[in-house]
């Protein structure tokens, strides 16, 4: 079932990715979540793209954000899959190739943490945070992580909120799982205050429905393409799901033929990587092309 604007939650990316470009709300939920002192946010970017070659598969960050020491990619997941481990592998390495410039050290590589925030939880353990770093296999215990490379990727199941031992955490973790706001909690109640004055942004509201508007008339067309040629290609419904519902349809179109549509339609290149995952770049180019025929 498709969510109105008014319906849309801090968990819906949306929204998310919106809000946290509050800089004292992203730094709160960073803090939060690894229990580390944010002096200030030199870098803030939501749904920060990255793709290095053109044959490469991209990345599409839902908060990109760095302080002078450390590089933070915090994303919201709605759905568990058997992929995420290696996604989080992914980023992490595109993370790497995005902060060493030519001709800089292997040393100047900043501490970086790749954050899943997951609605389910992803291992089935039962833990309200699993956080996975690389150690030596033979080392003992205690001297696993001697030497440390500074990169975490860590897992937040917001499903066990209940086991947390860390009261802010608990109730930030809750707050995700059950949209039930602890007032006791500066950081949740700042949060809540934005997402109900998020109801209150026409242009956020314009945007959401606008999107939702093509992307149904595109899906339709593909369902109407789908049945001329024999196929069962409609695509599922739900906004959350624009990337997979553009899958659902590949038998009749590729990511390109969507995206063309979309362009002829008069969406922004914004909403347009939003809507087929393609970078910044490559939406640019086919728009060109577009236009151009």
């Amino acid at each position: 079932m498709k969510k109105s604007y008014d319906e849309l939650t801090f968990t819906d990316d949306f929204l998310f990715s919106r809000i946290m470009q509050d800089e004292e709300i992203c730094k709160g939920v960073i803090e939060v979540l690894l229990g580390i002192q944010v002096e200030r946010i030199e870098y803030l970017n939501a749904q920060q793209e990255k793709k290095f070659d053109m044959e490469a598969h991209g990345v599409r960050f839902d908060v990109y954000v760095k302080d002078s020491d450390r590089i933070f990619d915090i994303e919201i997941q709605t759905e568990v899959t058997d992929e995420l481990l290696k996604r989080g592998r992914y980023y992490q390495s595109m993370i790497d190739i995005d902060s060493l410039y030519s001709g800089q050290s292997y040393r100047d590589l900043k501490e970086s943490y790749v954050i899943f925030i997951c609605l389910d939880d992803p291992f089935d353990l039962k833990y309200p945070v699993y956080t996975f770093k690389r150690g030596i296999v033979e080392a003992p215990p205690e001297a696993m992580f001697t030497h440390d490379d500074e990169t975490s990727l860590v897992f937040y199941n917001t499903s066990a909120w209940a086991k947390s031992e860390k009261p802010e955490l608990k109730m930030f973790l809750k707050y995700l799982k059950t949209n039930t706001a602890a007032e006791e909690s500066p950081l949740v109640s700042s949060i809540d205050r934005a997402v109900r004055h998020s109801k209150r942004n026409e242009k956020w509201r314009r945007n959401f429905m606008t999107l939702a508007m093509k992307l149904e008339e595109a899906r339709e067309k593909g369902r109407e393409e789908g049945r001329e040629e024999g196929l069962e290609a409609g695509l599922k419904a739900g906004l959350e799901e624009g990337l997979e519902e553009g899958a659902a349809a590949q038998r009749v179109q590729d990511t390109a033929e969507f995206a063309q549509r979309l362009v002829k339609m008069g969406l922004s290149a914004e909403q347009i990587c939003e809507a087929t995952g393609l970078s910044a770049e490559d939406v640019e180019k086919l728009k060109a092309a577009t236009l151009a025929g």
